[in-house]
């Protein structure tokens, strides 16, 4: 079965030469990220941690490195990640089986080959997110798909008021003689739906929806459940497993009457967010997302902008939870490059990818005042085109 291990304790911080124990998630300008003059310190540093030996197919997963990370394994480079607010996963079994020594490399220093380069906002240097080893079996969802779960669930309407959930699945390995099975589960735990499909590559299938409640922004954030199981066809032992949550719902934008939410009109009254806090930087945790949550909808607010890159995979759950509509997006800000547009649509597709089952996202945003350095351009315009082809 998959097993996910949270490693965040313990890790020796190394930093201009001096080393010392930290906790993640961890960044080196919680204080002097914040004063405004955009004199903090933007360097690189390097976390270490000794992992056991394990005989399990392991994968190392990092949530966020801000913003280049490189990681080395025995001191061998095995990856590098260019983009400061997406997940990333290395392959580490072929080491961990003797046991291994991990250092990653956070690097916060100016680079014109990575978003964001100009913002008004604080690039923290750091792993700021959580660390994790995930053992899985050889056949698998896969691992490979940019950080995702490489499980993807739209909901479709079926009629007037049918419904279904439309399901395409990577796998890895899917020799084997195993099948895959989605399971339909109602908020109360109810089993509604249960589908049974050969492994393959790829595979695609549908679950339909009897009875359907709709995810309703804040009226009803309405959650189901779909398990994803990997099973040995002969046993009937279950090999791997992944739930994903989804909600039913459809949206349109009108350009003169606004946005619409089941065929509902809603106006849209929100606050942006940026992920950090006084004297913590963007190091925060679960707390501090959820202290965030409160307070936008204490405003009354109905929808936010994550302002101005991927955010924890956490708060989007939350908004899931709470109903709030979620505009997306990627750090593509301030400066056009074109030197940067492979790292632009990687973060995109990565964005995109990790986060395609959230109810809550009505919105993928490709840039933000990208001309504030330079004004609009054929190869600015062309871009832009593309990005929104990729969305």
């Amino acid at each position: 079965m998959r097993n996910v291990i949270r490693i965040n304790d313990g890790w020796l911080f190394t930093l201009d030469g001096k080393t010392e124990t930290v906790n993640l998630p961890h960044t080196w300008n919680a204080f002097d990220g914040q004063d405004g003059t955009n004199g903090y310190l933007r360097t690189k540093a390097t976390y270490s941690k000794e992992l056991p030996k394990s005989d399990k197919k392991t994968f190392l997963e990092c949530r966020g490195v801000n913003s280049k990370a490189e990681v080395r394994v025995n001191n061998e480079l095995v990856a590098v990640h260019e983009g400061g607010y997406s997940a990333f996963r290395v392959d580490i079994s072929d080491y961990i089986r003797y046991g291994c020594r991990v250092d990653i490399t956070a690097d916060n220093s100016p680079d014109e080959s990575v978003y964001p380069t100009m913002a008004d906002f604080t690039f923290y240097g750091g792993v700021y997110r959580d660390v994790n080893l995930i053992e899985v079996p050889d056949c698998r969802f896969t691992m490979n798909d940019y950080g995702s779960d490489g499980i993807y669930i739209t909901p479709r309407r079926v009629g007037e008021d049918g419904w279904e959930l439309s399901i395409k699945s990577l796998i890895d390995n899917a020799d084997c003689s195993h099948k895959a099975r989605f399971t339909l589960i109602d908020a109360d735990g109810n089993e509604k739906a249960s589908t049974i499909a050969d492994l393959r590559p790829i595979i695609s299938a549908k679950l339909p929806v009897e009875d359907p409640v709709l995810w309703n922004g804040r009226k009803n954030p309405y959650l189901y459940t779909v398990r994803c199981e990997i099973f040995d066809s002969t046993t009937e032992e279950v090999t791997d497993n992944i739930d994903i949550r989804t909600g039913l719902r459809e949206y349109h934008i009108d350009s003169h009457k606004g946005f619409f939410l089941n065929g509902e009109h809603i106006k849209l009254q929100g606050v942006s967010r940026h992920q950090d806090r006084e004297n913590m930087g963007n190091a925060i945790t679960e707390k501090q997302h959820a202290e965030d949550i409160k307070i936008i909808l204490d405003v009354g607010a109905n929808s936010v902008r994550l302002a101005h890159y991927q955010q924890n995979s956490y708060f989007y759950d939350l908004c899931d939870e709470s109903g709030l509509l979620v505009w997306a997006e990627v750090p593509v800000i301030s400066r056009f490059s074109p030197k940067r547009n492979e790292n632009a649509e990687q973060q995109l597709v990565e964005l995109i990818k990790q986060n395609y089952n959230h109810p809550s996202i009505f919105c993928w945003g490709i840039e933000n005042e990208i001309t504030i350095a330079g004004s609009a351009n054929k190869k600015l315009i062309t871009f832009l085109k593309h990005m929104h082809k990729v969305a």
